[in-house]
């Protein structure tokens, strides 16, 4: 175990890679408080989120506990894992792995940091989490609720509020997988909490909410077991399904049980938010339509493709009565996201693509508005790889010849007058621009 052989501050900040004279400023709580960028962003029902973005050199030092919390999961995995095949008198399946475990722990041994890859294929991984992990996404977790008859969906009340300063160090010091000393426990909660709490915006925070949550989603597993439901926690947001009509008579016991350990475990519901969809209506997982197959609410799409066709027409563009100040950004997000979801259902079911839906033209349509007739800018395609590297540090060189393409800030930094076409897999299936070689000229 990784942390439990950390005896004093003087090995944590070993382990963590920094000076002991950086560790002790980072323990001043003022100084530490100052590290921290807070702004708010906007949610969906009008309110703000409040984002606590860490600066350096803490900023390291979370990225570096949040590695070293890996790390000390594969340990606890492979203990698992172990004791599953002794009890069970299998014999080995390394198909699970990508690496075998003695490799994994001879990377660890060498420094080297570990893929996310073999983070998220290891055996033994929370399948009820869907949120902070490779590979998991709120398509992943819509996914596991498609196409049942009733579906329950659950919010959490101010859920990052509740990691509060004494539960991360509480859970260092009394979990069984840690039980660190108090001095080290403390010390590594406060280098992961700001103003008392695990802050949104901090890399070490959404491994903390994930393995601290484990705790509460075993209990609740218990019930659903009970009751035949599946479930799944995206962050916040607890969907449960089921097919069996027998919900219908013990939902009310179900909800009760399920609020006293949610209550007990420190959390609160938001009652404003609890929801119950039945097959005969419209069912939502975590804001994705999952009745027959994953997808995107019909006006969602339609509002994305109107706001195109406000872009198309030389108008402004409007949502939900408000103008957007900068509409390709905003309609590249939104049918990027449209297209993963699309991905994502030919995956699932193994379609081989013959031709463009409607939903993919109109996705089409937009990537070449976007590159080529709105650019605001010329647009200069090249054939190999290197070539935009090349013309840009030409251009940089002879900025006083070209002024007409680049002009040089303060600071010697460039500001270029065309844009360079940025070749992608997207770019290359949706307007046959090949990411490679000089045909991408015949296409043009």
């Amino acid at each position: 175990m990784i942390f439990k052989e950390i005896k004093d501050l003087n090995h944590l900040s070993s382990r963590l890679g920094i000076d002991r004279n950086i560790l002790n400023n980072l323990l001043k709580q003022k100084y530490r408080e100052k590290l921290y960028d807070v702004y708010n962003i906007p949610k969906k029902d009008g309110s703000y989120r409040q984002i606590c973005a860490p600066q350096e050199p803490l900023k390291s030092v979370q990225k570096n506990i949040a590695e070293l919390l890996w790390q000390e999961q594969l340990w606890i995995n492979h203990e698992k894992e172990e004791k599953y095949i002794k009890d069970k008198k299998m014999s080995r399946e390394e198909n699970f792995r990508i690496q075998t475990f003695s490799e994994v722990i001879e990377d660890m041994n060498s420094g080297y940091k570990l893929t996310l890859e073999t983070k998220k294929d290891y055996r033994f991984q929370n399948d009820i989490i869907q949120v902070f992990e490779k590979g998991k996404s709120i398509l992943t977790n819509a996914q596991v609720h498609r196409n049942k008859k009733y579906i329950v969906s659950i919010d959490l009340k101010d859920f990052f509020d509740s990691f509060t300063f004494y539960r991360v160090k509480g859970y260092f010091e009394k979990n069984r997988d840690f039980q660190l000393s108090k001095e080290i426990a403390m010390t590594l909660a406060n280098l992961v909490c700001y103003k008392s709490k695990l802050p949104q915006g901090a890399p070490s925070s959404p491994i903390l909410t994930n393995m601290i949550g484990r705790i509460l989603d075993s209990r609740i597993l218990k019930i659903c077991k009970k009751y035949r439901l599946k479930y799944t926690r995206y962050a916040d947001d607890m969907t449960f399904s089921t097919n069996d009509d027998a919900i219908i008579k013990t939902m009310a016991n179900f909800l009760s049980e399920l609020n006293n350990i949610i209550e007990n475990a420190g959390f609160k519901i938001n009652e404003k938010k609890t929801r119950i969809s039945y097959w005969n209506s419209r069912q939502l997982v975590t804001g994705l339509v999952v009745n027959k197959r994953v997808n995107i609410p019909r006006e969602y799409y339609k509002a994305t493709k109107g706001m195109a066709h406000q872009l198309y027409l030389g108008k402004d563009v409007h949502i939900n009565g408000k103008k957007v100040s900068n509409p390709i950004n905003r309609l590249t997000g939104r049918f990027a996201f449209i297209n993963q979801v699309e991905r994502f259902n030919d995956e699932c079911m193994n379609l081989e693509q013959t031709e463009f839906s409607a939903k993919e033209k109109t996705f089409q349509r937009f990537l070449f508005y976007k590159n080529f007739y709105g650019a605001e800018k010329p647009v200069l395609i090249t054939e190999g790889k290197t070539d935009i590297r090349y013309i840009r540090a030409a251009l940089k060189k002879l900025h006083d010849k070209y002024s007409g393409l680049i002009t040089l800030e303060e600071g010697g930094k460039a500001k270029y007058k065309l844009t360079f076409f940025k070749k992608s897999d997207i770019t290359e299936q949706y307007l046959g621009l090949n990411k490679h070689g000089g045909s991408i000229f015949e296409k043009v």
